[in-house]
């Protein structure tokens, strides 16, 4: 995506790739947090909630630049 020149005429316009991402967290306070939400744990569901990510990568580079929770 190319969204608007560079504050330094010589790199031109800023570019990025992103990418949406829906996740399910892992660990013990993921799945403690998750069971206090859902009444305790004899009446939670066993699920557990998702999260949206959204990611970005610039060119040039195969590490993910930056990641934020939706």
């Amino acid at each position: 995506m190319t969204w608007r020149k560079g504050s330094k005429g010589s790199k031109g316009t800023m570019t990025s790739r992103f990418a949406v991402l829906t996740v399910r967290p892992a660990g013990k306070q993921s799945l403690a947090a998750a069971q206090e939400a859902g009444g305790g744990r004899n009446r939670w569901d066993g699920a557990l909630p998702t999260q949206t990510l959204l990611q970005e990568e610039r060119p040039g580079q195969t590490t993910v630049a930056r990641s934020h929770e939706l």
